[in-house]
Formats: structure tokens, sequence, C-alpha cells
């Protein structure tokens, strides 16, 4: 089961789904112009075994809007906030797109609150397809090829 809550950061309320407590703590982190519903389908199975947490970033979804503060280091800023104060524990950091940049500068920032981190990124090699949706997707696999990168980094966190 998802709970939706908001917890805010000091310049901007950030909406979350949270799941049962199951395991350590893995955030997923959407990519751009999504929310964190984009990441549900990942949820159920990673549910039996994570404590779930998947927030939408600031100016997406359910969270606040603040003029001119779109930047990585804004979103690094909110979802470190969010590491400390909501998920209390080393999470793994999971993001697709934005939700990767994002990060990979958490990871670089605060090497403190990251247990680990997967950086997904998609994109096509067909004409004008920039894919952040399986609609998105099938529209555009008549003329290209798809290729998914991924990055992954592991570091012991400090007890």
């Amino acid at each position: 089961m998802v709970a939706e809550h908001t917890f805010h950061t000091g310049t901007v309320d950030l909406n979350y789904a949270e799941g049962e407590a199951s395991g350590p703590p893995i955030v997923l982190l959407h990519g751009g112009s999504l929310r964190w519903q984009s990441v549900m389908p990942l949820i159920p199975d990673l549910a039996a075994r994570w404590h779930v947490y998947a927030p939408d970033l600031r100016g997406h979804g359910r969270s606040g809007r603040v003029p001119g503060r779109y930047r990585l280091q804004d979103y690094a800023s909110d979802v470190a906030l969010f590491l400390e104060q909501v998920v209390t524990a080393p999470a793994i950091l999971f993001g697709h797109s934005l939700g990767g940049h994002v990060a990979i500068l958490v990871a670089a920032l605060h090497p403190e609150l990251v247990r680990a981190w997967s950086s997904v990124m998609l994109r096509s090699t067909a004409q004008g397809c920039a894919p952040p949706s399986c609609a998105t997707a099938r529209a555009c696999s008549t003329g290209g090829i798809w290729r998914v990168r991924c990055t992954r980094w592991t570091r012991s966190a400090k007890a």
C-alpha cells in the first residue's frame, strides 16, 4: 500500500508517496515533466523488500512551485533534505532522466545520505523522439532503436 504525504523543505512543499517499511530505503526519482506515479509500475515488486519513497520533484505533480528555482542544485538540495528529515537512513537512489541527474548530484554532494545510486537515461535514434513515457516509445518505435544507459555506483555509507 502506498500513502501520499507532504514534506516542507523550508522553501517548497514536496508531495511524496511512501510504501510500508519492508526493508532498507529506496527513493525513486522521476524524469522531467513527470510525477511520482510514473514509477508506480516498479513499486509493487520493490515494496516486498524495500521501504519505497517516490517524491514529486519541485514544480512537478502535487509539489509546490517556486519562481525561478529549478536548477539541478535546487532539486538536489530538496532531495538531500528529504533524505535527512524523512528517510533518515542512507538510501538507494534510482533516478530516470532528470531524476538520474539529481541522484548523481545528491550522491556527489551528500555521500553520507546515499547507500547507492542508479541513473537510467533513455533515448531514441528516431528523429524528434524524446521518450518520457510508454506512449511516446510506441509512437517512436517504427523509426528508431531505443538505447538505454545505466550508471551505477555504490559506496559504503558512513554509520
